[in-house]
């Protein structure tokens, strides 16, 4: 999900959301030598969520805009690990989950190039 909203000035206030989804955790192997494992488990993302809001000043030009550009991002994440607890015999897998979550600055330039009046490119 993007969303722009831009001013005749040439300031450009940019909204981006992403979820990315079908992430599988792989099955998690017992590893032990000489000892079996009871219960299962699973480990690796599970989900990814990243948003931005971000604000472009483009400069003025007719086909091509230089621009300044600075933001913020936030990247929130769930993920499955399996601890092995081998001090029984048979030893047990249990599965748990952790979430995290970070965010970063974003600063940048680039070039807008209009190739149409609803198409352009802007490599940063």
């Amino acid at each position: 999900m993007t969303g722009e909203l831009t001013s005749r000035s040439g300031l450009v206030i940019e909204f981006e959301a992403d979820r990315v989804f079908g992430l599988e955790p792989e099955p998690a192997p017992c590893g032990l030598v000489n000892n079996t494992c009871v219960g299962g488990g699973r480990y690796g993302p599970r989900e990814a969520t990243v948003a931005s809001l971000g604000v472009h000043d483009r400069f003025r030009g007719d086909r091509i805009q230089p621009f300044l550009s600075a933001g913020v991002g936030v990247l929130w994440t769930a993920t499955l690990h399996t601890t092995t607890y081998g001090g029984t015999r048979p030893a047990v897998m249990v599965e748990s989950e952790s979430r995290d979550h970070g965010f970063g600055p974003d600063l940048g330039a680039g070039l807008r190039i209009m190739l149409s009046p609803h198409v352009a490119i802007s490599p940063e």
